[in-house]
């Protein structure tokens, strides 16, 4: 298939376009790192909304460290693929709750604030199976949001499906081939080393 997209900053442009009327000035966006953190570095730019950092990391199945049989948001908040729920252990939590707190420390730059009445835009640079972005939207809503929207240049029809029946969902494709990975919509999905990502942290930040 053709590549849709030429890198994340020519998505992240296409994607503002489509987001400008979601905005109001109670909008905060939420990026999750690392591919979602380009992103929404375009949109926080081109729409004058405040950007940060949300941790939510998938839970690897212990036999594949690619395939995600969970995810845990960074306030708490699970979502387990049923299939797989007996190879989750408090050694897997434990490991995964690490690994969140790693992350905030390498990228966060200033506390997450109230999100008390506020809009808050999810961002990813590609959704699939979905897991992570799930238990991001359960962990935000306990922190009582007006309102919470997903958005990511592209996202599996059947993740959109499911995603879309909790919250609005805006995304430039929907797609209903194979989805075998985010990346083959972009021309350009290299690996986001640590130095790029914080980088672009401390310019928005």
């Amino acid at each position: 298939m053709k590549f849709r997209f030429k890198n994340r900053q020519e998505a992240g442009i296409e994607l503002a376009k489509k987001l400008k009327d979601y905005i109001d000035e109670k909008t905060i966006i939420l990026a999750l790192p690392r591919g979602g953190v380009p992103i929404a570095s375009i949109l926080a730019k081109m729409l004058n909304v405040e950007f940060n950092i949300y941790i939510s990391k998938k839970i690897p199945h212990p036999d594949n460290e690619e395939f995600a049989i969970g995810a845990m948001g960074e306030f708490g908040e699970m979502v387990i693929d049923p299939f797989f729920s007996n190879l989750i252990t408090s050694k897997t939590i434990k490991e995964t709750k690490n690994k969140i707190e790693s992350y905030i420390k390498q990228y966060r730059k200033k506390p997450i604030e109230n999100l008390d009445s506020k809009t808050v835009i999810l961002v990813d640079d590609g959704i699939a199976t979905g897991l992570s972005m799930e238990a991001a939207i359960k962990d935000i809503q306990k922190l009582h949001p007006k309102k919470i929207i997903v958005a990511a240049p592209v996202i599996a029809e059947d993740t959109f499906e499911k995603l879309n029946k909790t919250v609005p969902v805006i995304a430039l494709i929907v797609s209903s081939d194979p989805f075998f990975s985010v990346g083959m919509y972009y021309e350009d999905f290299h690996q986001l080393s640590d130095q790029e990502v914080e980088k672009i942290i401390s310019n928005e930040q």
